[in-house]
């Protein structure tokens, strides 16, 4: 069994006019969100083993700011860190793409990037389910929140013909 993280970036800065979308950085409670994330995500013993983020500055702040929370909490964690160009914007096929080339001897996937991306991927992967926490991520998936999705595949690049369930949907409003 696999897991993938869907993890929206933390909250980012509107409050400077003219910075290019892409070089948007946190506000003040994104860089509170993301550590906090990380610290309920090592608790609840989600540490992922590869991540993959957006090359936005706000996906790549969030991956600093809970890489720093989990080498505090367990330095020796050794999960493997890429950037992909293709997960800003990124369509829920987009995404997947990306995930298929993940090495699969890699059993916990983290995707930090964006929306609508992410919630769509989520909504596709589960089309046809109903549950508690698919009517909460569906009703709103905000900023540094965290989608954990159970996949019974055996490669990454089977995703999409795999069977997938929502095990957990965590926003920063619930650790609070």
């Amino acid at each position: 069994m696999r897991e993938l993280m869907l993890f929206r970036h933390a909250k980012s800065d509107w409050s400077v006019e003219g910075i290019p979308d892409h070089q948007r950085q946190l506000n003040g409670r994104g860089r509170m969100a993301a550590p906090a994330m990380a610290q309920h995500i090592f608790e609840l013993g989600l540490m992922p083993d590869e991540i993959l983020c957006s090359t936005a500055v706000r996906t790549r702040q969030t991956l600093d700011l809970m890489s720093a929370k989990w080498q505090e909490l367990a330095p020796e964690w050794p999960a493997k860190i890429g950037f992909e160009d293709h997960l800003y914007e990124a369509s829920p096929m987009a995404i997947m793409a990306c995930i298929g080339n993940v090495d699969d001897r890699s059993n916990r996937l983290m995707v930090i990037g964006h929306n609508p991306g992410l919630e769509d991927l989520a909504d596709y992967l589960l089309q046809g389910q109903s549950s508690e926490l698919q009517s909460a991520m569906s009703a709103k998936f905000p900023t540094a929140a965290l989608a954990l999705l159970e996949i019974s595949t055996n490669t990454w690049a089977s995703l999409a013909g795999s069977s997938v369930r929502l095990t957990q949907f965590i926003q920063p409003a619930d650790i609070r």
